[in-house]
This record gives C-alpha cells, sequence and structure tokens, in this order.
C-alpha cells in the first residue's frame, strides 16, 4: 500500500490555518506538516483535496477582505 503524501488530519489543518489567514509556506515550515510542495502534488492529485484548498482559499480571501475593510474603517474614524 501506497504511504499518503498528506494525511487527511494534516490536510484538514492545513485548509483550517488557511482560512485562518496563515500562508501555506509558513504552515508547512512547522515539523507537524510536509513540504508545500508536496502538499501541492497532493492537491494536485486528488479532486476532492483541491476542490477543499479551493474553498479554503476562498474562505480566506472572504477573511483578508473583512480585514481590510476594519483597517479602513478604524483608520477613517481616527480622521474624523
Amino acid at each position: 500500500m501506497k504511504k499518503e503524501r498528506v494525511t487527511q488530519d494534516q490536510f484538514k489543518k492545513i485548509c483550517e490555518r488557511l482560512i485562518d489567514g496563515e500562508s501555506l509556506t509558513r504552515i508547512c515550515k512547522s515539523d507537524d506538516f510536509p513540504h508545500y510542495r508536496t502538499v501541492l502534488r497532493h492537491i494536485n492529485d486528488s479532486e476532492k483535496a483541491h476542490d477543499d484548498y479551493r474553498r479554503a482559499r476562498a474562505f480566506q480571501a472572504e477573511v483578508l477582505r473583512d480585514e481590510i475593510v476594519d483597517i479602513v474603517d478604524t483608520t477613517l474614524l481616527v480622521f474624523e
């Protein structure tokens, strides 16, 4: 049996941390995760992983957008 490049548990944690705004490269620098290239190969080889990754990145974009709006709103309030 072929060993998984990325376990389901690792990939779930990666997606959760992406949603929280972390970069894939930073996540993969910790000892608990495989190299980012390995994760990208896993995403490329698995349709489900690709869908989960795209969904996590879309949520990440929403979170980052909200953070940007909050920064802009706060800055505008300071200058009023």
